[in-house]
C-alpha cells in the first residue's frame, strides 16, 4: 500500500470534518477512510462529467449532421431535384 500526503490547510480539515455527512461514514471514520471517501466521490463526478461531455459532443456532431443534411435538401429543391 502505498501512502498520500496533503498538508492540512483550512480546506482539507473542512472536508475531513464534511466526509461522515456528505459521504455516508461513521462519525469516527479515520482520516485515511474519509480521504479515500472522498478521493471515490471525486472519480465519480469525473468520471459522470466526462459522460455529459462525450453526449453534449455527440449532440453537437448530431445537429451539424441534421443541418447538413437540411441545407442540402434546400438546395436540392432550389435545384429542381426535389
Amino acid at each position: 500500500m502505498r501512502r498520500a500526503y496533503a498538508n492540512r490547510t483550512d480546506l482539507v480539515d473542512e472536508m475531513l470534518e464534511l466526509a461522515p455527512a456528505a459521504l455516508g461514514l461513521d462519525a469516527d471514520a479515520s482520516t485515511p477512510a474519509r480521504i479515500e471517501a472522498w478521493l471515490a466521490y471525486a472519480r465519480a463526478a469525473f468520471e459522470e462529467e466526462r459522460r455529459v461531455r462525450a453526449y453534449a459532443e455527440l449532440a453537437d456532431l448530431e445537429a451539424e449532421r441534421v443541418a447538413a443534411v437540411r441545407a442540402a435538401a434546400v438546395s436540392a429543391a432550389e435545384d429542381g431535384i426535389l
